[in-house]
């Protein structure tokens, strides 16, 4: 309620407060924008024209940004590589001062909701002004608000509800930062990309700067004087003008195809407030809302609360069920945050109890506390930016008033200060939230929420709270504190042995509020001589089996809240709860650093945190070994082994408590695979055993250190990324059948699996990574036999060899006489088969791959490599040697062939450092022998030298260790595989040399393409380059073309044959369309093997490959991809819009070739990048006759069994007719084959592909148009 005799009303929230005064400050702009305007700023999408044709949409809800769009660059679609995951309870808003504007500092500023962070305006960013009208523009704003509409109501109507507030509210929040965003007033910054000075939305700002620059130049007097000297502000005027013109169109455009029934504001009653309406429109045409003219901060702030409410409610209920809840047994049980078991707990006399799944608790607590204590901060920064805006002095002879940006703002404020007064009548208003009226659906009370109370608000909840000091008892259905009595009496024990007693210094991080890395802070960058004040002294004594505690000799921060004395058992529990919740939290910070599953993207820090991880892992081995030491004490196992006993507490007991509570089993089975790959010797020394947690360890241990071979320095990244919100990368593709739906890219996802397993491996086989890491530095060379020593892995030179050849180096004998071809556009592709070179079919050979600086691995001396035991060292020289020279190549051969004096233009550089991760990737097959090029006699030779190389280096590991693979192959195949991953990122700081003095170009991360199959990367890469090709051609013809066609214009009568320009363009006609056929032949027989091969991931369960056991890492790879499509699909909510249901899953784009280039593949020149996806995908002539009479005649209420046979009868006539089809094409031989019991592998392949179209009509996943297996899929 405002202040009586001010409102006269009531406003049952702040946004009715919002809209209420929002319309007063609307009327005043409206008002000032006709005494400035006469409405000549709007806009009509009839008049807006794209190469001279008008457009036939006749409203805004018939606009397709293929067609109607000012945006030439292929990026129209304004939701592009936004996320169409709109509401979130993962993912949150940003509130980083320098994403948004305003924020000076950490104590005062806004908070960007998480929905503004993907508002759909792409295209507002690619917008060319140059040539762009007022009516062109107001289309691209449109399509915008459309899809910004479309985006929010589809995400919306799967939350089922879970959302208070109606749709029409969600949608005018959106629409007023579409507004905000228009006339320049938008907060929110966004983020700053690689090389580029600026952030990404004050990019969007300077263009539309730009645009409106153009449409005033473009206005008639009097309109056009009226809003000059408007550019030294950004044409703030006439963009506020503008928006006043064009608002109601651009609602209409983002209610697009609502709801009747979708709800805005209501009355206390449940009536409409405002205007009576139908589909978030008002009866008499006006627009809606008003939340356009209420000041962006505050329409956040509210968000914010509405957020923050509903998150807090959930979180509460599920820290209800874990810490209260029941046990394993069904029993009811009483945690503390500290996962402690309340009912066994006497804090009071220091008795401390765990287990009863209280460990669950601890976790819980600890991401929850985390949680409301950041929460708490933002609340508070958004509280003190109210104070400060509420009671600034408004004048109107200030500068500040009378800036048209600021105008209306200011009105606003000064109604709600008039209004509202103090911050606690405005706080009372956000109370009012439906969001925040709601309570948790929980045991005992739980008041409301009330933002005036914020020590109340944002309390870590009773559920998150020590034991009380005499423990609980079950009594009457409830737990009530135990009162004092005998049992809170600590009881003096009469010792009569001398007790076997271990020092433990305990780094316990129990610090609330920051991550893992502020918190550990103080401790990595201490020095030796000064003692880091959270290291604990405990003190174990072990007297007799019942008496062996461990109590606390020090605490240095004295907190209350931890325990000081518990048995040993406990306190063995209680470390490695702690070491485990601290490992989990480190894999956010490392995983980024080592890890590249979404981008290649900078990664600022990685430094300092990996060498604060290494010093971590350190300390907790020391921690683990005394612990280990005074287990030996222990006695009274009751015929149990020592050993055996610990094992079983750790892989069972404990771990299945971390996996429930983290839900995080990657984390924790990561750790049992480790312990199968070392079977434990239970003779031995438990104070010297390897147990899970000493695998556990070893295994942080060389990634701590891979991430330090990796970043040598922090780099200087251009972005400060806080969050560490690792967004999955979502993607529009025409071959999915669904518009408007994006798909997830997962293949780096999938790569990133099959690197994780590789990584496994080398522990498991190797012993991890030191042991085939190499040093170049000490290998040795026959052309220079003492090396210098190489601190800097850029100065490798020709002396870092032991090629044969006098003068050998690794470009030489490579692309010799051939003009560069390897980097050229437009160069055919070479069918390896056809050339007997590579047993596999259908692979085509970038020449990239085929010009290869790897002359000297071709030449290698091997009797020079392995004449000691540094062959692992020597052979290393020769690999960083031939990485760095060919990426040195790459670049130099693109500038030179392609006429690019130098790669500033980010596309440019872009194709150069896509390429050189390429050939990192084909490098890592030729040393690990799964080349696809391997029947080439240069490739033969390098294979036949590599075996011998990694010949003398299994010898010498089996020296050292005989069990070391002794069941490997010939070719050393998984050692050759375990070298390459130890030596990969060295491999990479190699070939990273040739761009090191590119400022602008940085190619940053560890590529993960050598874990994606030869043949996808290939496939990809011909896309690309066929994409430029055809980019290429296509300009060639248009400029031969265009004085033919120019001679139909102004009723010319064009061209004659025998015409000279009609010569020319029909000779460039034939030479373009005979250029794209010979490329269009080759990916019909990729897409043909792609498919097959997909094919078999989905259906066999074996590891045989068909056609050929080679192809088997494609195969392995597509199984990966499968479960990540499921793994996507699954934490999808269900859709309830038309045709998109459950069933629906993200297989459509991978399951063809096309699919997947367009899935993975940027945008490289492709005319609107469809060419490979058409109509959806090319749909084989096999495909378009497919028998599905007997499932047409199905209904809805047939049987399962009816289901099956109706599939046995279609897929046996089809199978006949194929057959029939098949024998007459070829001769009458493949009969006879058939009756001697043999199916040719051709029409095995048929019979496959067609499987799998039965599939895809069964599940409903077929990505046709007929109208026939449509209707199966709905019956």
């Amino acid at each position: 309620m405002g202040p009586p005799g001010i409102t006269g009303t009531e406003d049952l929230s702040a946004k009715h407060m919002f809209d209420r005064i929002g319309a007063e400050v609307q009327k005043e702009a409206h008002k000032d924008a006709l005494a400035r305007s006469y409405n000549d700023l709007q806009g009509f999408i009839s008049r807006a024209s794209y190469k001279g044709i008008n457009t036939n949409a006749k409203n805004a809800c018939e606009l397709d940004h293929n067609y109607e769009s000012s945006v030439t660059t292929g990026h129209s679609d304004p939701c592009e590589n936004r996320w169409d995951i709109r509401f979130s309870d993962i993912y949150e808003g940003q509130c980083t001062n320098k994403k948004i504007k305003g924020n000076d500092n950490d104590e005062v500023g806004a908070c960007a909701p998480y929905r503004r962070l993907h508002v759909c305006d792409r295209n507002l960013e690619e917008i060319k002004p140059v040539d762009i009208t007022n009516a062109n523009f107001l289309v691209d704003v449109l399509l915008a608000a459309k899809h910004e509409g479309q985006s929010i109501k589809t995400e919306y109507n799967e939350k089922n509800g879970d959302y208070k507030s109606g749709l029409c509210t969600v949608l005018a929040r959106s629409f007023a930062d579409i507004g905000d965003i228009i006339r320049g007033k938008d907060l929110y910054l966004g983020n700053k990309k690689q090389n580029q000075t600026d952030r990404e939305k004050e990019r969007l700002q300077q263009n539309l700067k730009e645009i409106f620059k153009k449409i005033h130049e473009k206005l008639e007097q009097p309109a056009k004087e009226r809003y000059e000297g408007d550019e030294a502000n950004n044409f703030f005027k006439l963009r506020e003008d503008w928006w006043n013109a064009n608002r109601q169109q651009i609602w209409k455009a983002i209610t697009c195809n609502v709801p009747e029934d979708a709800k805005y504001l209501e009355k206390k009653d449940g009536r409409a407030y405002g205007c009576t309406h139908t589909s978030c429109h008002c009866a008499v045409g006006d627009v809606l809302t008003n939340f356009d003219y209420v000041p962006q901060y505050l329409r956040w702030f509210d968000e914010w609360t509405e957020e923050f409410c509903r998150l807090r409610r959930k979180k509460i209920e599920i820290l209800e069920k874990i810490c209260r809840g029941k046990n394993d047994s069904g029993q009811p049980k009483y945690c503390s945050r500290n996962g402690c078991d309340c009912e066994q707990t006497i804090n009071k006399i220091g008795r401390i109890r765990l287990g009863n799944g209280c460990t669950n608790c601890l976790f819980a607590c600890n991401r929850y506390i985390d949680w409301i204590n950041n929460k708490k901060k933002e609340f508070l920064k958004q509280k003190k930016k109210y104070d400060k805006v509420i009671n600034r002095t408004y004048s109107q002879e200030t500068g500040l008033s009378n800036n048209i940006i600021n105008k209306y703002d200011n009105k606003f404020y000064k109604e709600l200060r008039n209004q509202y007064g103090s911050l606690q009548n405005f706080l009372q208003l956000l109370n009012k939230e439906k969001e925040c009226l709601e309570k948790p659906h929980v045991e005992g009370n739980i008041k409301h929420i009330n933002f005036s109370n914020a020590n109340d608000t944002f309390y870590r909840s009773k559920y998150c709270e020590s034991c009380p000091e005499c423990g609980v008892v079950f009594k009457n259905g409830q737990f009530i504190e135990r009162e004092e009595d005998g049992r809170c009496i600590k009881e003096e024990r009469d010792r009569t042995k001398e007790p076997k007693i271990t020092f433990i210094d305990f780094l316990l991080n129990e610090e609330e509020g920051n991550d893992i890395v502020k918190k550990l802070k103080p401790f990595c960058g201490h020095t030796v001589s000064k003692k880091y004040e959270e290291i604990e002294k405990w003190k174990c004594s072990h007297y007799e089996d019942t008496d062996n505690d461990c109590e606390m000799q020090k605490n240095g921060k004295d907190n209350k809240k931890h325990y000081k004395i518990m048995p040993f058992v406990v306190f063995v529990e209680f470390w490695v709860t702690h070491m485990l919740k601290d490992s989990i939290d480190w894999r956010k910070y490392i995983n980024r650093c080592i890890n590249n599953t979404t981008s290649n993207k900078c990664k600022k820090g990685c430094k300092n945190n990996c060498e604060c991880f290494k010093k971590w892992i350190k300390k907790k081995q020391v921690e683990w070994n005394d612990i280990k030491a005074h287990y030996k004490y222990e006695t009274g196992f009751n015929g149990w082994d020592r050993y055996g006993t610990l094992e079983l507490f750790l892989e069972e007991d404990f771990f299945e408590d971390i996996k429930k509570a983290y839900g995080n089993e990657e984390a924790v089975d990561r750790i049992k695979k480790l312990k199968k790959d070392h079977a434990s010797n239970k003779e031995e020394d438990p104070s010297t055993a390897k147990y899970a947690i000493d695998l556990l360890l070893e295994h942080e241990l060389d990634e701590a250190d891979l991430c330090l071979d990796t970043h040598l320095e922090d780099e200087d990244c251009s972005d400060d990324d806080d969050d560490h919100q690792e967004q999955p990368i979502v993607k529009s593709n025409p071959c999915g059948g669904q518009n408007g739906r994006k798909y997830p890219v997962l293949a780096n996802k999938a790569a990133q699996l099959m690197h994780h397993k590789a990584k496994t491996q080398l522990t498991s086989r190797a012993g991890g990574r030191s042991a085939l890491k190499g040093d170049a530095s000490k290998g040795t060379y026959k052309k220079n036999r003492k090396p210098q020593e190489l601190s800097n892995i850029c100065n490798i030179t020709l002396q870092h060899s032991n090629d044969d050849r006098s003068h050998g180096e690794p470009c030489k004998g490579k692309d010799g006489g051939q003009d560069g071809v390897r980097m050229k556009i437009g160069k055919d592709w070479e069918n390896v088969k056809e050339n007997v070179k590579t047993s596999y079919k259908e692979v085509y050979l970038p020449p990239r791959r085929e010009h290869m600086c790897t002359s000297n691995l071709e030449n290698l001396d091997f009797d020079s490599v392995i004449k000691n035991d540094k062959a692992s060292h020597s052979l290393l020289g020769d690999v960083l040697l031939s990485a760095k020279m060919d990426a040195q190549k790459i670049k130099d051969l693109y500038q030179q062939q392609n006429g690019k004096s130098e790669l500033t233009d980010p596309n440019y550089q872009e194709t150069v450092c896509r390429a050189i991760r390429y050939s990192f990737a084909d490098l890592g097959d030729i040393i690990k022998g799964t080349d696809l090029w391997e029947a080439n006699p240069g490739e033969k030779n390098t294979q036949r030298r590599l075996e011998t190389v990694f010949g003398k280096i299994k010898r010498h590991l089996m020296g050292k260790d005989k069990d070391k693979y002794k069941d490997d192959d010939y070719k050393h195949t998984k050692l050759r595989s375990d070298w390459w991953e130890a030596n990969r990122h060295q491999v990479w700081r190699a070939m990273k040399c040739a761009i090191e003095n590119d400022k602008d170009m940085k190619c940053n991360g560890i590529p993960i393409e050598d874990y994606i199959p030869q043949r996808l990367r290939w496939m990809t890469e011909w896309a690309e380059w066929f994409c430029k090709m055809q980019s290429q051609e296509y300009e060639n013809l248009v400029t031969n073309c265009a004085g033919c066609m120019n001679k139909n214009k102004n009723g010319g009568k064009g061209c004659t044959q025998g015409d000279n320009d009609c010569t020319t363009c029909d000779k460039q006609c034939k030479e373009y369309g005979e250029k794209i056929k010979k490329w269009k032949d080759q990916w019909t027989k990729m897409d043909e093997i792609y498919q097959f091969l997909y094919l078999q991931a989905r259906t066999v369960r074996d590891r045989t490959a068909f056609d050929n056991p080679n192809d088997q890492q494609v195969v392995e790879f597509f199984k990966e991809l499968q479960k990540e499509i499921k793994n996507s699909d699954s934490k999808r909510p269900k859709r309830s819009a038309p045709g998109v249901t459950a069933l629906t899953p993200n297989t459509d784009v991978y399951s063809t070739a096309a699919g997947y280039i367009h899935q993975e593949l940027p945008n490289v020149g492709c005319n609107t990048q469809t060419e490979f996806c058409k109509n959806g995908a090319c749909m084989p002539p096999r495909r378009q006759s497919l028998c599905i009479h007997d499932l047409k005649e199905l209904t809805k209420n047939s049987s399962k069994e009816q289901l099956r046979e109706a599939f046995i009868k279609c897929a046996a006539i089809e199978t006949h007719f194929l057959w029939i089809y098949y024998k007459n094409k070829n001769s009458s031989i493949v009969d006879t084959q058939l009756q001697n019991g043999n199916i040719p592998d051709e029409f095995k392949r048929i019979m496959y592909y067609t499987f799998g179209d039965y599939r895809d009509i069964c599940l409903g996943t077929d990505i046709s148009s007929d109208s026939n297996i449509k209707g199966i899929s709905q019956k």
